[in-house]
């Protein structure tokens, strides 16, 4: 997933249709991370940043978008499923 920061035009149905299936992308992410992970609804917020993380770090065309933004610097941190029990030791 790609974030788009275009303004949308209105009543132009291409640039709309790619805003609006980037959305429900989003959305369906949220929805079937809660429901796998059996998380209630007050999760959203932690589901959507979590769905936005993996898209980020999932390569397409050779690299992810997150190496675009980093100047050729891959993300090396350990994506853990989402709901998964973890211990924090500081």
């Amino acid at each position: 997933m790609v974030a788009v920061h275009d303004d949308s035009i209105p009543e132009n149905k291409g640039n709309n249709a790619v805003i609006e299936r980037t959305n429900r992308h989003v959305l369906e992410g949220i929805r079937t991370l809660l429901n796998q992970a059996g998380l209630p609804i007050m999760y959203w917020p932690f589901a959507a940043r979590y769905v936005c993380l993996a898209c980020d770090t999932t390569a397409k065309h050779g690299h992810t978008p997150a190496w675009r933004k980093r100047s050729g610097e891959e993300f090396t941190g350990v994506m853990c499923p989402f709901g998964c029990l973890v211990s924090y030791i500081p």
